[in-house]
């Protein structure tokens, strides 16, 4: 009997222990990228929702383009806005994956403090969306950033913005208060991040990074990739 009891005790210690490395793997498998993967969604969604804005507030100057027109110029915008988000957050997912597998004090502070600049440049980019919102009727041009400039001109248009439109900064605080809240809790998806990772698992992700991020500095699958001169083109129309 106590030889039965010491068998019984052995096979459900190993049922418990296999249980428990398959729900490592499975947090391993969960901590990255899932979270990266919502932070470039987030960021996706409100560059949308700035273009969507723009078509609203300018509807009455696009009245003499069709629909069909319209809507692709919202898809080629969409794909700039892409290739835009993968200039951008491809070095910060190389990075991540580099804070990810190493998890040191250095590659934490170096992601971070990059996260951040990669923060404050589309907070900038989001500012000059709805700035066009108010801003293009006026002009019939798309905002760039030389209204940021030190120039007197810049100045002076910089400041008639926030004077005659402090909608826009108020809503690009706004957004950006919410996407900064998403990228917070975006990190804590996933479960624990003490499992060790595997090496495979890091090539995979790696390269699964690199395919999305070329197809996005590309914007699609075309034969040409997309530049930042064909966006300038189509904002002038």
């Amino acid at each position: 009997m106590i030889l039965l009891g010491r068998r019984i005790w052995t096979v459900r210690n190993l049922i418990v222990r296999k249980k428990g490395l398959r729900q490592m793997a499975s947090v391993e498998r969960t901590v990255f990228p899932r979270g990266f993967l919502v932070r470039i969604g987030a960021l996706l969604c409100l560059y949308s929702l700035t273009r969507a804005l723009f078509f609203y507030y300018n509807r009455k100057v696009l009245e003499s383009f069709s629909s069909g027109e319209i809507f692709g110029a919202f898809a080629l915008g969409f794909r700039f806005d892409a290739w835009v988000v993968s200039a951008t957050m491809l070095p910060l997912f190389f990075l991540e994956v580099w804070n990810w597998k190493s998890r040191s004090l250095v590659s934490q502070r170096v992601t971070r403090g990059f996260s951040a600049f990669v923060f404050a440049l589309h907070s900038v980019f989001i500012f000059l969306e709805l700035a066009d919102t108010q801003y293009f009727r006026f002009t019939g041009r798309r905002t760039t950033l030389a209204i940021l400039g030190l120039s007197s001109d810049g100045i002076q248009q910089s400041l008639q913005l926030l004077k005659n439109f402090w909608i826009v900064p108020v809503a690009t605080l706004l957004l950006m208060s919410m996407l900064a809240w998403v990228w917070s809790k975006s990190r804590k998806l996933g479960g624990s991040t003490t499992v060790p990772v595997r090496r495979a698992h890091v090539i995979n992700v790696l390269l699964a990074g690199i395919v999305v991020g070329v197809l996005g500095l590309r914007g699609g699958f075309q034969t040409k990739p997309i530049a930042p001169a064909h966006a300038m083109l189509l904002g002038q129309s």
